[in-house]
Order: structure tokens, then C-alpha cells, then sequence
């Protein structure tokens, strides 16, 4: 069939039940009910054989419903209508009541903290259902073509609306949908007209689809839209006078309005939503005890990685996580979900008021009161806590790792990959450790970047930069660790960055309801995690370049049809716990098989894995046979990178050459938040977003009954490209090669900055030396918020300015921002002045605070970065700053000290930092280098050094390009961008090594790949092209991977190959004027004006209440 869809936004639901749909021969198109001449046309254009709304909150228009056969979906069973079903279900309605306000106070009484106990833990109905019905001119109204239901149990109940939403609802909207269409199809009794007159089954509103039951759930009510004021849980001015709430009811009231609109109160003393809602259960310490006793609702009691702990007036604090402010008159857009404390200290007064700039502390899970010392990351389900690890133990000592990363929405903020980053650390440096697992959270495994905390920054394109290099560090930590073998399990949806992730690991792991969008390019950015390794490994060039330009989600049956899933986790429903544990059966039977298992798996588990953990050659003999097959994926791993790295330079470490792949994506990154051009399409696009504003059009990726004009789009099922006949007469410009411009402006106005604080932690007090006790955990020493350069023993009182944000248009107090500048003004302007400065931009170290807190207060520039290493390394540097610029002839001039004295080498060593490095490529230290030195520490307050991963001018110049998704053209850019950071410190904490000390060495007879092989081979770059290439027929490579105990351990080339890999088989560093992917048109397609253009504003008012603009809504999310 012919499907069109009508959606209010394509979201996870909409792309899941699309996916499914064409995976059964159907053909989709979808239009964004942006109006409803957009609607109307967009059936007129399709001709479709029906119509479909999975997610759409206004009305169909009768031109469309009265002439095709339009199926609504409504999270609700039969009998259920109004604006917010999910809503009333999760708040706790369960049918008793025929009016609302009655309804309301059945739910209070139940929830009062003085109610009995098993009334007030979580009640609410037995089941939910989701009802499939054909659209008439009454809502919710018309004849029910299909209904399922599910269980609301234990672990249901205690989902947020989102959850639930992508997971029960979205199941059993599948579900209906496809009964639906087969219902149709036979009602049409084999013809193919499905006129609206075609009458519906006369028993599908009685039995479900799963299981023939009818609904089971109790009685259900057509319910009105569900108010902010009807979802508070102060009771100042409730009528009913039920008393306070208990803590369980509370969360359950957030977690009903979770995504949209969330619960408006005024706990904290000003109207705020409030989102992400956690009981602390666990014990406090005994003067935040005594605190939580006394004090009135709505007292902050203390901080964690962003989250504020409230008294509520009940009978336990909650932790929430996330808040946002209410959209005034006089604002022209909504405010960004940020977390709780950067939302509270953006309000300077309110922050003030509640004690977050002077008595208020950190608190944190892994150091601090209740934590184990002996294990900091163990699983602590009665408190807030958003990263945790598992530790399994699977015979003959072999230990396996599970790192659990639950982050809102599944996006990374800078200080949480910071927080990931030290549980993977902690994680592989755990004795007999075999495999880590990556698991993600529960809803979405990761979507990248965290756009809201980058809207909501003071400077955001520092704050975005910050926050690529930080989730950069967790994927390089994860590269190659010594003897490991990694797994991504991806238990929800991955987007972008997030995917990426996932994607980097040696075996890839997915639920088979999962969605997938292997892209970064709708936002403008070039993305980064190592997506040009992993993804052009994996899946090839072609398909590589495909994926990230033609930005349409995959299921995970087609991921892992391209390469980037290895393995699908079972068929059909999965609840949450039963997939941890399909992924903990799956893990233990990888890491406990051994090598001869392989040809006796009918399942295909043990031989799915990434490329280069198999063997390139095939190895036999019973020594083999009788190893671990974990053991021989990495060594398989080792023997891949060598051949994969054959003809670069000869001497560099495994870690410097995965840095050209980074230092590539980073370089497109640095133009993305940066240059004037790209970075302004950046922004917009990022707004709109996060505020939510409505786009002008659908993208024709996704309305192909618009890409494909008059012709038969049905002919390009999927939109993969044009069918028969097919011609594309409308593109989005995204796919335009202007899109990868830089405009009119030079490549050297992109400078790079840094944010000077993390805005999820609250500011330094001013603290006199007098004050601290070095034995309280309340207060450190000046130089535990240091590198250890800076000499501040002397130090009688020390200051640093508050890190609060402010709005997003006004910069924050203190930070460094600097407009885009030549290199002739950047040297002008540095001066001795400056340079005295630097010592006071030092990075600083985790520090204990409060309660134990890593973090205790945001101190000094809070960035804690270091340099990559440089293919030629000498001495470590100590006193200044390292810093290398590209120049338009795209050579590398590195400045830098070039001694430290034996003592800072070694206290650098005890603080498990990798010392900072200077490249060969520094001439003398003279006034020369002092003039570089001065025109670095111009571009930013970086306080550590450089991107030595160029190298010295020789190394580089040695270098050709590699496009990592190459368009039809290459763009040639006049310079580079200049850049004054890529790495934070912990990334060099440990350096990753492949194996097992050893050599490894092997001889590869290479073959041209045949077309329709369907056979993946090893790829390495062409200094003739610029993306990965199969080696040339009937060439050979001997490559030599030297691993041994230490972290510098090397990759080089044997003397065979060294003579002639570098013409066949040489990777070569890309600078960014070679690379075509992305580009610069100014961002179109959004509307920036009025509060009636959010996206949701069709759907809720910000104080709640229906939105005036469109009165009626069909369905809901």
C-alpha cells in the first residue's frame, strides 16, 4: 500500500512504525501537519491508498479524511479520548470517577502521606492500551478499526511519560496499526480501493490485538487536558484539602508530565518546570538530616552533577534532575530544559535565595557520605545516580564490566562524559578484566552532545566544543584498551554522536525495537567520535557517505545489514530487565567460548563482530582451537590496526595514529561552532531544536511525494533513491554541495575557546587560607584545584568569579569570549600582560568537597584538557603553554618549553596524567618561539597545550587527505582553522594498546574487491582518493604491531613494507580545507517569531492550559 503520513513531528514512534512498514513491502511518505492546506495538498500530491496519524495534535482536515481512509492513533484503549491520555493513565487515574475534579480528588486522597501504604505506591490501572480509529469530524469518536493493550506492572509503572511512550505504547501502536491495515486490505476483499465508507470490524474495540482480551484496565472516560495546576503537588491552594504528599506520589505526578510539559510548581519559590524526579531513600548525613527535619518544602539541601536535592514537605527529599522556566509574554521563544542547577543559577537571585552560592554543596555518589570506597561505582538504587558499573565474574577469572550511563534523554553534557570517562577508567584498570561493556541507559543508548545544556551556556560554541572533545575521550579510552575486549549494548534508541559511541566498539549489540539515526548533518555539524573509522570500517565508503548524508533512520535489522550492529537481542517485546539480561547471556557466551566454538554456532553470535576483530587470514591448528576466542579477537584486533595503519609513520604509537581520525573530525567541528558562516547554521538550527520552532517545511527526505514531484514516488519505496523512473526534483539542502561552503569568510576566523566552568556545578566561594583544614573534606588547598604548575602555596586568599550562567544572549561574568579575529590581530594583541595570566587558567583536579564531592565548587577555567601527542616526542614541558597553528601552506609550527625538571615529571606521573609533550618541529626558544608562544595564548584562556597529533611541519606536509564522508566535490579552503585544544587530560591518563605484549605480524595477499561480493575487506587509504579503497589485486603488506606492557607501545612496518605500503596503502592526515562533507548555507526552514510557533504550542499553553491557538487536538504523544 500507498501510506501517507500526517504527523505533528516524525518522531521515535513515527520512524519506528514507518520502518516497519516498509520492511513489509509498504511504501511511506510523511508531511508535518504544519496547516492544513499542507495537508490537504500533501494527499492531493501522494495520492495515497491511506492515510496514517501516528503522532498528530491537530485536527485533520475534512478535505482529507472525507476522500481517503485516515487512521488515528490515540495512546488510550477504547472509550478513552481527550489531549492527554498518557497523562491521566501515569498520574494515576483509574476510572473510578466520571468527572474530572471528582477524579482529582480520589487521586489526592490516594496519594496523601497519610494515606495507607499500599494505596500511595504507585496506584494506577492494571493495563493501557493504545486504539487505532478512523478519523471523523467528532474526536476520538470514530469506528475502531484495531486495540491492544499491555500490562501496567511493577516496572511499568514506574516509567516516566517517555518512556513509556517508546516503549509499551510504541509496541502496541505497532501492533494495532498492522492489524489495522490487514483488517483494510481484507475489507477491500482484493481490490485496491479503501474508500472512508469501508466498514470496520464490529468486534476490534472489544478484543485486543495481542491476546483477543478485552480491555482490562477498568473504566475509561473522555478526559479534558490535564492543567499545570491539576498537576502540582504544593497544596496551598487545592480545595479538597487532602494534606501533603507522600515522596513516591510526588515523582509519580513528574515523571506523568516527563518530555511535555513537565510539572509546574513553585517549590523552588518561583514558577519552574520540573523534570526527572528521583526518591532519596538512602541514608543522609546527619546535619542534612537534621536540615531536611526542620526545614520548610522547597529547601535545597544539596547538589549532584547538576541535580538539586529538595525537601518537598514529605516524608523523603527527591532529587530533580532537570528544570525550565515558564515561556513569558515578552518572550519570543521557550526556554531550554537544562539541569536543575544551571537552570537555578541562570536566576542570580533565586540562587542566592536558596543558598546555592554560599551554603549549598556538592554532593557526590562515588566519594562522598554513603559512598564505598572499595567499590565507588557500584549501583546505589536508593539515591540519584546517573552512572554506575556492574561487575560479573564469568570463570577462570574472567571479569566483565558493565558501565551504565542513565543520562536525561539520553544526551552527553560535558561534565557527565567526564563522570563516564572515570567509571571507564576505574572500569579497565580492574584486575582480570576480559570485557567492557558499554550499556548505555535504559531509553536511549546515547544521542550525542547535549544541545540543551549548549543552548543554554552563556557561549555556546565553548561550551560545544567542550562538550565534543569530552564524549571523544570516552570513545578513545574505548579504542583499543590493553587485552579488552568491548561490547556497545544498545538497549534504546541512538542518534548521532551517540551511535557513533556504540559503533566504535569491537562487538555491537541492539534490541530489535531500537531506531537508529547515523547522522549528524541536519544539525550542521561534521560530528566527531570517531564515526570516520568506525563507520568506514564497518559499513565501507559508499555506505558510510550514504548513511551520514542521507540523515534517515535505520532499524536495527537494517544496521546491522550495513555493518553497524553486529547482533540483534531477541525478537518481539523485551522488558528492561529482561534485556540487561539477554545482554549479560550474550557477553558470557562470547567471553567463555573458545575458538573452535565458532564453526559448531548455529546462531551466528560467536562470528559477529566489528571487522577488525577477525582474522584477516584464516588461522587452524589445535593451539588456536583451544583458545579464548575473546583473547584471539584481540589479538586479531592488533593484527587488523597494524595492517590497517601500514605506511604511516613509522615509529608512532597506536594512539597517534587513531589521532589523524580525530584530529580530521575536529578540525570540521572547529568550523561547525566556530566560523562565522558554518557556526551561524549551527546555532539556528540548534535553537530551533531545542525551543521547539516550528520548520517551515518537511524535509523532502521524508515527503518524497514532494521529492519526487508528478513521477511515482511509490517507486523510490524509502526514499533510498530513485526508482524506476524516479528523478528527484526536489533536494534538501543538506544534500546541496553549497552546503558544504564556508562562504565568503576564510577558514582563519574560526578560533577556537573554551568555557570557563562547567555550567552544571555551582561557583567558588571566596575561601581565606586560614580557613582551610586540610584533613576537612569541606575544603581543599589552592593547588588541589590546580595542575600542579601553579605555585600557590603562598596564597593567603583566592577568588574565583562566579561560573552562573546568564541568558544565553549576554556573556557570563568573566568568561573569555572573543570574536573571530586574522592572525596579524591575534599577534598585535598578545601581550607580557597575558602571558602572566596563564598560571591563573591552569586546568583544575577533582577535588573532594563537601560530603566528599569530586566536584565541590566550579573553580579556575574547569576545562581539563591536554594535548595529543605528537608522532616525535621529547621532553615533557612545565611552565607554559604548548600550541601549534596550522597556516595556510598547511604546515605546523608547535612552540613549547622543551625541559621540566625530574621532580614535576614525577608528580605529574603520581597524578596519573600523561606529562605534555613538545613536537620536533619547535625551532629554539628564543624570541621566535616567544612571539608564538604570545600569539597562541591570544586565541584562548586555554590553560594546557596544543594539538601536537599534527606533528612537526615535516610530518605533516607528509601527509595528503582523507575525506571522511566525501561529497561529489572537494572544497578548497584557503587555511585551516586554528585550534587551541583537542583533548581533555584524562584521555591521556592511560594510553590504549591493543593486546597482550608481543609482536604481531602478518602477510596480506590483497584482492581487488569484486562487485557483488557482498564481502567486507580490510580498507586503508589512497593517497588518490579520499575515502577508503581496497588494496590494489595481487599486492601484498607486511605489517608489525609491537605491543608491549608499557602505554607508548608502538605500530610500525616491517622492512618489506616499508619499502612500498606507502604507495598502496598509506593513511593520510586530512587538513580541513580537504574536506567536502559539510557546508554553510545559512540555516532556513525554521520560524524564529512568536510564542504560538513552538512546536507543541498547538498541544499546551506554558501555564498548562489548552492552547488557545488550536483548540482541539487528535491523539497525542
Amino acid at each position: 500500500m500507498k501510506i501517507l503520513f500526517l504527523c505533528t513531528a516524525f518522531n521515535s514512534l513515527s520512524q519506528r512504525l514507518a520502518l516497519v512498514l516498509k520492511s513489509r513491502g509498504h511504501a511511506v511518505t510523511v508531511e508535518l501537519a504544519l496547516s492544513p492546506q499542507l495537508m490537504i495538498s500533501a494527499a492531493e500530491l501522494a495520492a495515497p491508498d491511506i492515510v496514517v496519524c501516528p503522532f498528530l495534535t491537530k485536527r485533520v482536515p475534512p478535505e482529507v479524511y472525507s476522500r481517503w481512509l485516515t487512521l488515528i492513533v490515540h495512546p488510550g484503549p477504547p472509550g478513552d479520548a481527550g489531549p492527554s491520555a498518557i497523562d491521566w493513565c501515569l498520574f494515576g487515574d483509574m476510572g473510578e470517577a466520571d468527572t474530572a475534579e471528582a477524579q482529582l480528588a480520589a487521586i489526592d486522597a490516594r496519594h496523601s502521606a497519610s494515606a495507607p501504604p499500599q494505596t500511595t505506591t504507585a496506584a494506577m490501572r492494571s493495563h493501557w492500551g493504545v486504539t487505532v480509529l478512523q478519523a471523523i469530524e467528532a474526536l476520538d469518536a470514530g469506528p475502531i478499526w484495531a486495540f491492544d493493550q499491555f500490562p501496567l506492572d511493577e516496572q511499568a509503572r514506574s516509567m516516566t511519560k517517555s518512556d513509556l511512550y517508546r516503549g509499551p505504547v510504541t509496541r502496541a501502536a505497532l501492533n494495532g496499526v498492522l492489524a489495522a491495515i490487514d483488517r483494510i486490505q481484507a475489507a477491500a476483499q482484493g481490490t485496491r480501493s479503501y474508500p472512508p465508507s469501508l466498514p470496520a470490524p464490529v468486534n476490534a474495540g472489544i478484543e485486543c490485538v495481542s491476546s483477543g482480551m478485552p480491555f482490562l484496565g477498568g473504566k475509561t472516560h473522555e478526559r479534558p487536558l490535564l492543567k499545570a495546576s491539576m498537576r502540582d503537588f504544593l497544596f496551598q491552594g487545592r480545595a479538597n484539602g487532602s494534606g501533603p504528599l507522600c515522596a513516591d506520589a510526588i515523582v509519580q505526578r513528574i515523571n506523568s508530565a516527563d518530555s511535555q510539559p513537565g510539572v509546574l510548581t513553585s517549590l523552588l519559590g518561583k514558577p519552574l518546570f520540573v523534570y526527572g524526579a528521583v526518591v532519596q531513600r538512602d541514608p543522609l548525613p546527619e546535619a542534612m538530616a537534621a536540615l531536611a527535619r526542620e526545614a520548610p518544602s522547597g529547601t535545597v539541601l544539596a547538589t549532584r552533577e547538576g541535580a538539586v536535592l529538595v525537601t518537598v514537605g514529605a516524608d523523603l527529599p527527591i532529587w530533580i534532575c532537570h528544570l525550565r522556566r515558564p515561556k513569558a509574554k515578552t518572550d519570543r521563544q521557550l526556554h531550554p530544559k537544562l539541569p536543575a542547577v544551571m537552570c537555578l543559577l541562570s536566576m542570580p537571585e533565586l540562587a542566592r535565595d536558596l543558598g546555592l552560592l554560599d551554603r549549598v554543596d556538592e554532593w557526590s555518589p562515588t566519594a562522598g557520605f554513603g559512598a564505598d570506597p572499595s567499590a565507588p561505582w557500584r549501583r546505589r538504587p536508593g539515591t540519584y545516580q546517573q552512572v554506575y558499573v556492574e561487575l560479573e565474574w564469568y570463570g577462570e577469572g574472567a571479569t566483565v564490566g558493565y558501565v551504565y550511563s542513565e543520562f536525561y534523554n539520553g544526551a552527553f553534557s560535558t561534565l557527565q562524559c567526564e563522570l563516564l570517562l572515570e567509571a571507564i577508567h576505574w572500569t579497565l584498570a580492574q584486575p582480570g578484566l576480559k570485557a567492557i561493556v558499554m550499556m548505555g541507559g535504559s531509553g536511549y543508548f546515547s544521542n550525542g552532545i547535549a544541545l540543551n545544556v549548549i543552548e543554554g551556556s552563556s557561549d555556546p560554541a565553548a561550551e560545544g566544543w567542550a562538550n565534543i572533545n569530552a564524549i571523544d575521550d570516552c570513545v578513545e579510552a574505548l579504542l583499543a584498551p590493553h587485552g579488552v575486549l568491548t561490547f556497545a549494548a544498545m538497549r534504546g534508541n541512538a542518534a548521532a554522536g551517540g551511535l557513533a559511541v556504540a559503533t566504535a566498539a569491537d562487538v555491537v549489540l541492539s534490541v530489535e525495537h531500537a531506531v537508529h539515526n547515523p547522522h549528524y548533518r541536519g544539525l550542521g555539524l561534521y560530528g566527531s567520535e570517531w564515526h570516520t573509522y568506525s563507520w568506514y570500517q564497518r559499513c565501507g565508503a559508499a555506505v558510510a557517505s550514504k548513511l551520514a548524508r542521507g540523515m534517515l533512520p535505520l532499524s536495527a535489522a537494517e544496521a546491522k545489514a550495513v555493518g553497524l550492529v553486529d547482533h540483534v537481542l531477541g525478537q518481539g517485546h523485551l522488558g528492561a530487565q529482561a534485556v540487561i539480561d539477554e545482554v549479560k547471556h550474550v557477553v558470557q557466551r562470547i567471553v567463555t567460548a573458545k575458538v573452535r566454538d565458532v564453526a559448531h554456532d548455529r546462531t551466528g553470535l560467536l562470528s559477529s563482530a566489528a571487522p577488525w576483530t577477525r582474522a584477516l587470514l584464516p588461522v587452524v591448528g589445535q593451539e588456536v582451537d583451544d583458545r579464548s576466542l575473546a583473547d584471539q579477537r584481540v589479538t586479531n584486533k592488533a593484527k587488523y590496526l597494524a595492517y590497517l595503519f601500514a605506511g604511516r609513520r613509522e615509529g608512532a604509537t597506536l594512539r597517534q595514529h587513531f589521532q589523524v581520525f580525530r584530529q580530521h573530525e575536529l578540525d570540521q567541528m572547529t568550523y561547525d561552532f566556530f566560523h562565522p558562516h558554518r557556526g551561524q547554521r549551527f546555532r539556528t538550527r540548534c535553537t530551533a531544536f531545542v525551543r521547539k520552532l516550528v520548520p517551515e517545511a518537511t524535509p523532502s527526505r521524508f515527503a518524497l511525494h514532494r521529492r519526487y514531484g508528478t513521477a511515482d514516488w511509490n517507486a523510490a519505496n524509502g526514499g533510498g533513491g530513485g526508482g524506476s523512473g524516479a528523478v528527484v526534483v526536489e533536494r534538501d539542502e543538506e544534500e546541496l554541495d553549497a552546503f558544504d561552503s564556508l562562504g565568503d569568510v576564510p577558514a582563519t576566523e574560526a578560533v577556537t575557546r573554551l568555557p570557563r566552568s562547567r555550567p552544571e556545578l555551582l561557583p567558588v566561594r571566596s575561601v581565606k587560607a586560614s580557613e582551610i583544614d586540610g584533613s576537612s573534606p569541606m575544603f581543599r588547598s589552592p593547588s588541589d584545584f590546580s595542575d600542579g604548575d601553579a605555585d600557590a602555596s603562598d596564597a593567603s586568599e583566592w577568588t574565583v568569579p562566579s561560573s552562573a550562567p546568564s541568558a544565553a544572549s549576554s556573556p557570563r561574568p568573566g568568561t573569555v569570549t572573543r570574536a573571530a579575529k586574522s592572525l596579524v590581530d591575534e599577534r598585535r594583541e598578545a601581550s607580557p600582560e597575558l602571558q602572566r595570566q596563564l598560571p591563573s587558567l591552569r586546568p583544575q583536579k577533582r577535588s573532594a568537597g563537601a560530603f566528599g564531592a569530586h566536584v565541590r565548587r566550579q573553580s579556575k577555567p574547569a576545562i581539563s584538557f591536554a594535548p595529543t601527542t605528537a608522532f616525535d616526542e621529547s621532553e615533557p614541558s612545565s611552565s607554559s603553554v604548548d600550541a601549534s597553528i596550522v597556516s595556510s601552506t598547511n604546515a605546523t609550527v608547535t612552540a613549547g618549553p622543551s625541559s621540566t625538571t625530574a621532580a614535576r615529571r614525577d608528580a605529574a606521573a603520581a597524578r596519573g596524567h600523561h606529562a605534555r609533550r613538545e613536537s620536533s618541529g619547535r625551532s629554539g626558544k628564543g624570541g621566535f618561539y616567544n612571539r608564538f608562544v604570545k600569539m597562541f595564548a591570544s586565541m584562548s584562556r586555554k590553560s594546557d597545550g596544543g594539538d601536537e597529533s599534527l606533528g612537526s611541519s615535516s610530518a605533516s606536509s607528509s601527509f595528503g587527505t582523507m575525506a571522511a564522508v566525501p561529497g561529489p566535490q572537494a572544497q578548497s579552503y584557503d587555511a585551516a582553522p586554528r585550534r587551541t585544544v583537542v583533548m581533555h587530560e584524562a584521555s591521556t591518563d592511560s594510553l590504549p594498546v591493543v593486546s597482550s605484549a608481543g609482536t604481531y605480524s602478518a602477510t596480506i595477499p590483497a584482492r581487488r574487491a569484486t562487485r557483488g561480493s557482498g564481502k567486507r575487506r580490510p580498507l586503508s587509504y589512497s593517497a588518490a582518493s579520499s575515502s577508503p579503497m581496497p588494496f590494489e589485486s595481487g599486492s601484498t603488506t607486511t605489517a608489525t604491531v609491537v605491543v608491549g606492557a608499557g602505554s607508548d607501545a608502538g605500530v610500525g612496518l616491517s622492512d618489506r613494507a616499508k619499502r612500498g605500503a606507502s604507495k598502496r596503502s598509506s593513511i593520510h592526515v586530512s587538513s580541513p580545507s580537504s574536506s567536502p562533507f559539510l557546508g554553510t548555507k545559512p540555516p532556513t526552514g525554521v520560524v524564529e517569531s512568536g510564542g504560538g510557533d513552538c512546536l507543541f504550542s498547538c498541544y499546551y499553553a506554558e501555564d498548562g492550559t489548552a492552547s488557545s491557538q488550536h483548540p482541539t487536538v487528535v491523539g497525542q504523544r
